[in-house]
């Protein structure tokens, strides 16, 4: 998957924000595969980068997080 390298580039640049929004991808791409364990995980880590960059793509993630966590 080309994702995982993408997300460590990133982390390796020191780009938070590319770095979120390519977890944000990865855990949709799991949710689409219906692995939801996964997706959370990743939008978590997301989550927390959105939130410590204060980014308004933080509240999408909740939104995504909130059905999700609440069929677990």
């Amino acid at each position: 998957m080309v994702l995982r390298p993408g997300a460590g580039l990133y982390r390796r640049l020191d780009d938070r924000y590319e770095q979120a929004a390519t977890l944000a991808r990865l855990g949709d791409t799991h949710a689409a595969a219906g692995d939801d364990g996964a997706a959370c995980g990743r939008w978590r880590q997301a989550l927390a980068l959105f939130d410590e960059l204060h980014h308004p793509d933080a509240d999408e993630l909740r939104g995504k997080l909130g059905p999700v966590t609440a069929q677990a």
